[in-house]
C-alpha cells in the first residue's frame, strides 16, 4: 500500500473520469501544455503533500537497484521471467467472435468471471478480448480453450496505446513489452544524460526536492552544472495483478520509498455495484 506518487497534483473532477483515474500529467500530455490543463480544468486543479493522496495497492515486482523488463507479457527482473500468479490477469483474444457466445452468462459457464463494468469483455480491431486470471486459464476445458488465444499488446494495438506510458511517448513501449527500466537506489550514481533524464528527472525534482534545469545539452542541479546524479532514497517498481487493466509503475513511474505505507495482508471490504461476498475478508497472496 503506498501514497500514489502522482497525485501531488490533481484535477479533482471525478465526473469527467479525471482524479485517480487520469492523472494530471496525462492530461498534460494529452493537452499538450501546462497552460491548457489550467485552462481547460479551471476550478477542478488541487495540489497535496504526500499524505494526503489517494493509497493504492499494487504488487511490488522491483525493487532498488533491479532492473525490470516485460517482455510478451512476462515480466522479468533482472534478466530473469518471474512466475504468473493464479489471481493475474491478462486479455486473450476471441479466435472467432461470431462463432464464439462470450456473453458473460456463457463465460460464467465456462468458468470465467467477467465484469463488464470494469472492461473485462473489450473490442478490439478485427475482434474481442475477454480478461481471464491464470487460475481460470488452468481450469479451463480444453475445449473451451481453444475457442481463446494469448493476445500480447503492441504500441499499434495496445488499448492503452505507447504515448500514456512512463517515461515518454518516443519509447514506443506496450504494456507487454516495455523497458528495460532501471530502478533506482540510494546512494546509486547516474550519469546524466538525456535518456536517464527522461526517466529519472522527476525522481531528482520532486521526490528528492531538487531544481533541475536543462541549458542546452548541459543540466544544472541545484543551480550548478551537474553531470552526474546519487540518488538518496530508495525505489520501487509496482504493477497490479489485473495486467491489461491496471494504472501502474507502467503508466506513473517509480514509488519512493517515502511514499509506503506498509504490506497489505486481508481484504477487509470488496464493492462494484453491491459487497463481492466472495473476496471479503480473503487472505491477500
Amino acid at each position: 500500500v503506498f501514497n500514489f506518487p502522482v497525485n501531488d497534483t490533481l484535477i479533482n473532477d471525478e465526473v469527467h473520469g479525471y482524479g485517480s483515474q487520469k492523472t494530471y500529467y496525462e492530461a498534460l500530455r494529452e493537452e499538450g501544455s501546462r497552460d491548457a490543463v489550467w485552462v481547460n480544468h479551471d476550478g477542478f486543479i488541487i495540489t497535496r503533500p504526500v499524505d494526503k493522496r489517494e493509497n493504492f495497492i499494487k504488487r511490488c515486482v522491483g525493487i532498488a537497484g533491479d532492473t525490470v523488463q516485460v517482455i510478451n507479457g512476462i515480466v522479468h527482473i533482472n534478466g530473469k521471467a518471474q512466475e504468473i500468479f493464479p489471481n493475474s490477469e491478462r486479455m486473450y483474444k476471441v479466435i472467432n467472435p461470431s462463432a464464439t457466445s462470450i456473453e458473460p452468462d456463457n463465460l460464467a459457464a465456462m468458468g470465467i468471471e467477467v465484469r463488464e463494468s470494469q472492461g473485462d469483455i473489450r473490442p478490439i480491431t478485427n475482434g474481442v478480448v475477454v480478461n481471464i486470471t491464470n487460475e481460470e486459464w488452468g481450469n479451463l476445458a480444453p475445449s473451451n480453450k481453444a475457442l481463446f488465444t494469448w493476445y500480447n499488446y503492441e504500441p499499434s494495438s495496445d488499448l492503452f496505446p505507447y504515448y500514456d506510458k512512463f517515461p515518454d511517448s518516443s519509447k514506443h513501449w506496450s504494456a507487454d513489452n516495455y523497458g528495460p527500466m532501471w530502478i533506482p537506489k540510494k546512494g546509486a550514481t547516474i550519469e546524466l544524460t538525456r535518456d536517464n533524464v527522461v526517466r529519472y528527472e522527476r525522481s531528482i525534482r520532486v521526490y528528492e526536492g531538487n531544481s533541475f534545469e536543462t541549458r542546452g545539452d548541459k543540466y544544472f542541479i541545484n543551480g550548478k552544472e551537474a553531470t552526474t546524479y546519487t540518488f538518496r532514497m530508495n525505489y520501487y517498481w509496482m504493477m497490479g495483478d489485473n495486467r491489461h487493466n491496471s494504472l501502474d509503475s507502467r503508466y506513473w513511474g517509480f514509488v519512493p520509498e517515502d511514499h509506503v505505507v506498509g504490506r497489505a495482508s486481508l481484504i477487509w471490504f470488496s464493492w462494484e455495484g453491491g459487497p463481492r461476498w466472495k473476496r471479503i475478508f480473503k487472505s491477500i497472496k
